[in-house]
């Protein structure tokens, strides 16, 4: 894992070589950290030797907001290892025992296993331990999927503001892009790089011989990692569906199989505790079949 390590000290200069010895790729150690360094190293967790470094709780929320994981090593009395433990941030005692350590590499193995997510940290550091909870609590819709009968009403600009607005509530939102026709949701999203797109899954899945799309459901690995999370929003994943190229690809003619990957979409998303936004376009038709009841919303 590409790690950002905060501190000048001692302790943080053995965490240095010992990150190493784990496996983990430590990008820079540096004594002090603000908003500004987070475009100017590429990491995905940043550890903080409190006593060793200098950084304020606003910063790490700022961190946070951006999808980065934090660990903190604190003393019992200072105010980050408080901070820390009252936002759920994985906390460790100062200076760290070898069981304090290797509790912390437990950690990191988590995030690196997909265990650890930042969407959680998000939550915690940025909107309050309990905000997501309270609105989830009274969520009894978790798959909907936007329509129309005709182009340009405005499904797609619908489809983007709901997943933002969502998962901006602390609401882990997968957003995906199913337009038949091509979808604009690549274009919206400002996506230069994707994990994958609906039918770059669709033709992994087809050809997938002698083993069925839905016993993927049941782990859901395959469809979440085909998400891609956004950057500067850790509770939004986004899957982009076709370009004007694709439209006349022969995965599409293959009904049963696009409506087994549209239903793993959502079960899969369900699963994981999130909602699932399918941008359909004018031919609901899977969706429709995988939802087994009429879309959530229509645009006339």
């Amino acid at each position: 894992m590409q790690v950002l390590l905060l501190g000048a000290g001692t302790v943080t200069s053995r965490l240095n070589m010992q990150l190493a010895e784990q496996g983990h790729a430590v990008v820079a150690q540096i004594a002090a950290f603000t908003p500004q360094h987070i475009d100017l190293f590429d990491f995905r967790a940043l550890i903080v030797v409190s006593p060793e470094s200098s950084v304020s709780p606003e910063s790490l929320v700022k961190a946070a907001e951006r999808g980065k994981l934090i660990f903190v090593i604190a003393g019992v009395g200072d105010g980050m290892s408080s901070w820390a433990n009252g936002v759920g941030v994985p906390a460790f005692a100062y200076p760290p025992s070898d069981v304090d350590i290797n509790r912390m590499y437990e950690e990191l193995r988590r995030a690196d296993a997909g265990n650890l997510a930042a969407d959680d940290q998000y939550r915690r550091a940025v909107l309050g331990s309990d905000m997501s909870a309270r609105i989830q609590s009274g969520m009894a819709v978790r798959k909907i999927a936007i329509t129309s009968p005709k182009g340009g009403t405005g499904k797609t600009t619908v489809a983007v503001n709901l997943a933002v607005a969502l998962a901006l509530s602390g609401i882990t939102t997968y957003l995906v892009d199913s337009d038949g026709n091509a979808g604009a949701l690549q274009y919206h999203m400002r996506l230069e790089r994707v994990n994958t797109t609906m039918i770059g899954l669709l033709r992994r899945e087809i050809a997938k011989a002698g083993k069925g799309v839905m016993s993927d459901v049941a782990s859901g690995a395959t469809y979440l990692n085909a998400f891609t999370p956004l950057e500067n929003l850790p509770t939004l994943r986004v899957l982009p569906g076709l370009i004007t190229d694709d439209l006349g690809d022969e995965v599409l003619q293959q009904e049963q199989k696009v409506s087994e990957v549209i239903q793993g979409l959502y079960e899969a998303g369900v699963a994981a505790g999130g909602v699932v936004i399918m941008d359909v376009g004018i031919n609901p038709a899977h969706v429709a079949e995988a939802l087994q009841y009429r879309p959530k919303l229509m645009l006339g």
